[in-house]
């Protein structure tokens, strides 16, 4: 059985960023279902989230349930599963690269993209430009503490309490 991947995402309702809502665990096929609906654009903050075990049959049968009545504003009216994927047992997107979605759409925290994650190692920290120490700059600053004498204070009474 295909696994196809999974993602969280936001969704501008007819492309209006005013009017938007999160979806969860959607299919990449529903993606794209959700971006010929709403606009290209309207399918934000995508981030990856896991899989699905599912037949592409199965998830045509769900999206066709879910999105069915959608109907394409192109000249042929046509219903968007169908002229998104023809036939009953049409092939659907199992990964986001293979749906070339934009990585624009994508989540902006670490920059999550369609590609799989690249271990990157940190940048070594900037040594700091210090002027070489001379033996003056090493003595400790007179700051006329060290001369005073101790204050000598008086063990306290219990005379209040007696």
């Amino acid at each position: 059985m295909p696994k196809m991947q999974t993602a969280n995402c936001l969704v501008h309702l007819a492309g209006d960023a005013g009017n938007s809502v999160p979806k969860y665990g959607v299919t990449v096929s529903e993606i794209v279902v959700l971006q010929k609906i709403h606009g290209e654009d309207a399918v934000v903050d995508i981030q990856p989230v896991g899989e699905v075990e599912r037949t592409h049959r199965a998830e045509r049968q769900r999206l066709e349930y879910v999105y069915g009545t959608a109907q394409d504003d192109g000249s042929r009216r046509s219903k968007v599963v169908d002229l998104l994927f023809p036939g009953a047992a049409a092939r659907l997107y199992e990964t986001f690269a293979e749906a070339e979605i934009i990585d624009e759409n994508f989540a902006q925290t670490g920059r999550v993209s369609r590609a799989a994650p690249v271990a990157v190692d940190p940048p070594a920290p900037a040594e700091a430009n210090v002027p070489a120490a001379s033996e003056e700059a090493e003595a400790e600053p007179d700051d006329g503490i060290g001369d005073m004498a101790p204050v000598e204070t008086a063990e306290p009474s219990d005379s209040l309490f007696q």
